[in-house]
């Protein structure tokens, strides 16, 4: 449950408001002159985004809302006068100690780099979910859906994970996945091996494997498949998944499903 109540922190001020994703209002036509231009100019196909551009979805271990206080950046209050999120945001860092990842009597934890070059550890507190910790690995990718900055006792400042349902890791190091988001976003129609845009995509032949990268054959699949795709493949499920979360509202449905 992510109700809350405490008081408002300052929101981040470097972080872009949901407003940049926001096209600037059109001037207005008048009907004779809108109903000529609908006819003359065919509706553009909008193509997908480099969702992690937006430092607001996907903050650095800096810019997680604490979770001892407010923060008017990702939370807001309902009717009933309890905090609640007000949009969707997921924290990535990449693994860099496993040592004590799958020793349950020292508590489950792995030490990560964030976005920023960061290094923080996270803590399992398991009270819901399903999670396979053997998947923690050093140069792989975790991904913990609306995380927040915790204070240990030690002193230490890091993530406090209690629903194994927000947790997934990610079998890719994190610029890796970076780059495959800056790659969906560009090329998502084009063959992933020379970049020939053909007029119809369908001509071209998907990856038997992931079903998304796109090739005009052989020759482009396996030069693609040793220069990246071979680190993407495995990636894609996740990343389609994180792709398809509109995080500009609380998506319930953003959790990892196992």
């Amino acid at each position: 449950s992510h109700h809350r109540m405490a008081t408002f922190c300052p929101s981040h001020h470097d972080i872009p408001s949901d407003d940049s994703d926001i096209p600037s209002s059109k001037p207005k036509m008048k009907g004779n002159q809108k109903k000529k231009k609908e006819q003359s100019v065919p509706q553009s196909i909008s193509r997908p985004k480099d969702i992690f551009s937006c430092y607001k979805a996907f903050p650095p271990f800096r810019d997680l809302p604490p979770d001892y206080e407010i923060c008017e950046t990702y939370y807001k209050m309902n009717r009933r006068g309890d905090f609640v999120p007000s949009c969707t945001w997921c924290f990535l860092g990449e693994i860099i100690n496993d040592e004590f990842a799958q020793i349950p009597f020292l508590r489950h934890r792995a030490i990560v780099k964030d976005r920023r070059g960061q290094e923080l550890p996270i803590f399992f507190y398991p009270e819901q979910g399903i999670f396979d910790y053997s998947t923690i690995k050093i140069g792989r990718t975790i991904s913990v859906f609306f995380g927040e900055l915790h204070h240990f006792l030690d002193l230490q400042k890091g993530l406090r994970v209690e629903d194994l349902n927000t947790v997934k890791v990610i079998k890719c190091r994190l610029n890796e996945l970076f780059a495959l988001s800056k790659h969906y976003a560009k090329c998502c129609d084009n063959c992933w091996g020379c970049g020939y845009i053909p007029v119809d995509s369908s001509t071209l032949k998907k990856c038997s494997a992931c079903k998304v990268a796109l090739y005009c054959d052989k020759s482009c699949q396996l030069k693609d498949w040793k220069e990246r795709h071979k680190r993407w493949c495995k990636a894609m499920p996740e990343f389609l998944h994180l792709a398809s979360i509109d995080y500009r509202q609380y998506s319930p449905n953003a959790l990892w499903k196992k």
